[in-house]
């Protein structure tokens, strides 16, 4: 079970990090991209993205000291928060 979980966080950290390589190839580097957020939902993506933030952050120590068990937990950990939020938002 832990392995699905490590499986699926390594997976979503491969989407977002995939998405956003391709929306930076495709922004014109002269122009700043502008996206317009409806006001309740920009925070939500704001805590979102300081999640995923700090979940990375926790991870390389973990990766780079070869923690097996550290980084199930954390993948474990942020997919079942990933799960409940888009319960909740859904």
């Amino acid at each position: 079970m832990n392995s699905f979980y490590l499986k699926l966080f390594v997976a979503f950290i491969f989407s977002i990090l995939s998405l956003t390589s391709q929306a930076e190839s495709k922004t014109d580097k002269k122009e700043a991209a502008v996206l317009q957020l409806p006001a309740e939902i920009k925070p939500l993506l704001l805590e979102e993205m300081q999640q995923l933030q700090q979940g990375m952050m926790n991870l390389i120590p973990a990766v780079v000291s070869g923690n097996w068990e550290e980084i199930t937990h954390i993948a474990k950990k942020n997919a079942t928060q990933l799960y409940h939020e888009t319960k909740i938002n859904t």
